[in-house]
């Protein structure tokens, strides 16, 4: 099995990413919440 090697700038990268959500990604996770809150137990993972 191929491995890729580790990158220790992604760490920085991925921080940021989350740390700086696009308004897309805040109102996606907003409604994916709310969706769990009205009876869904998680999302499909079959999509």
């Amino acid at each position: 099995m191929y491995y890729l090697p580790y990158n220790k700038n992604l760490k920085q990268f991925s921080r940021d990413l989350r740390n700086n959500s696009t308004l897309g990604e805040v109102i996606l996770w907003r409604e994916l919440r709310a969706g769990s809150s009205k009876g869904i137990s998680s999302i499909d993972k079959s999509l």
